[in-house]
């Protein structure tokens, strides 16, 4: 008999406890992802080398190669932000090689089309640390026209609007840090300025960031992935191009632990995932490429091959329905 489980929007299906208690003991969910079985992912923008406004999406659970999902709402841009909740997908910022823009994209996860107008951001951001629960979606650090910035900054995600001072990074940091999440802290691993740093904030309340530890090494430009215990970085540059792969127990201060590597070194990608397994799209090697990789995030090991984008690209942003911002509670 096929598995048709009720989830927080949806009372029919069948009740397996078994398979229930297995899921909220390791995930913290419950099975299936809200409507879109397996989670859906989401690429957005990037270079190819010229900025595009292209959307991409993947089931994340079943391997294959990405679909046209729709386009970005304004100008082709590269450096968005990503993250979501269980309905709405959120980019924001990013820009060309000669402007920095503050818009805020949002779609409707399940269902395909082209972005709609959500807000602004508080000023211009290119390629920020994003994460989020199921009510926020953050940008931390990233950089405006003219510098870096240390900003920490949020949007509702039921609401558009613009968004709202949170705190403070502890220095300004540019594109390339790995933003990543539970359902209570949201942290930014790394950066360009090749950094090791990973800081903490917690998303309930407003304030600056706490130290968390250190990666095992200072780069930028990396993936980002989390179920809602463990948040991983992958691949980026510092400024050799890095295959590596580690990550951090969400719950526990202290710093990353090897977890294997990617097919090949590559920076300038982008993360999404399920509460299971984590996807890495597109980015240079240095040659700008479109494969996609992904892991099982319960188990270290390597990456193995998924697909391919729709288009070989750089720079681009990540998310989905089903990360670990989303896990706890449903």
């Amino acid at each position: 008999m096929g598995k048709s489980y009720p989830d927080r929007t949806n009372a029919r299906g069948i009740w397996n406890v078994n398979e229930i208690s297995k899921d909220k003991i390791l995930n913290g969910n419950w099975p299936g992802n809200f409507g879109t079985p397996g989670g859906r992912g989401m690429f957005g923008g990037g270079l190819t080398p010229t900025t595009v406004d292209t959307v991409d999406y993947i089931t994340i659970s079943t391997e294959g190669n990405a679909t046209d999902f729709g386009n970005l709402q304004s100008a082709d841009r590269y450096g968005c932000t990503g993250s979501g909740s269980t309905t709405r997908g959120l980019f924001c910022g990013g820009g060309t090689n000669t402007n920095v823009e503050d818009t805020i994209d949002f779609f409707t996860i399940a269902s395909t089309g082209n972005a709609t107008d959500f807000g602004n951001l508080t000023g211009s951001n290119r390629s920020a640390g994003a994460f989020g629960n199921q009510t926020r979606c953050f940008n931390a650090g990233g950089s405006s026209n003219s510098a870096y910035v240390n900003i920490i900054e949020f949007v509702s995600i039921a609401h558009t609007g613009n968004g709202t001072d949170f705190g403070d990074l502890s220095a300004n940091n540019d594109s390339g840090s790995s933003g990543v999440n539970s359902p209570t802290r949201g942290i930014v691993m790394g950066g360009i300025s090749f950094n090791n740093r990973i800081e903490f904030i917690e998303m309930s309340s407003s304030g600056g960031h706490t130290d968390f530890g250190n990666l095992s090494s200072t780069r930028g430009n990396v993936a980002g992935m989390s179920n809602s215990t463990r948040g991983i970085c992958a691949g980026g540059r510092n400024p050799t191009f890095s295959n590596v792969i580690e990550y951090i127990t969400i719950s526990a201060l202290g710093n990353a632990t090897d977890f294997g590597n990617l097919t090949s070194a590559t920076s300038y990608v982008a993360g999404c995932n399920n509460f299971t397994r984590g996807a890495v799209g597109g980015g240079s090697t240095p040659t700008i490429v479109n494969t996609i990789d992904f892991i099982t995030m319960a188990s270290a090991g390597d990456a193995a091959d998924f697909g391919d984008l729709s288009q070989a690209r750089r720079y681009l942003s990540g998310l989905s329905n089903a990360h670990g911002g989303l896990s706890q509670g449903y």
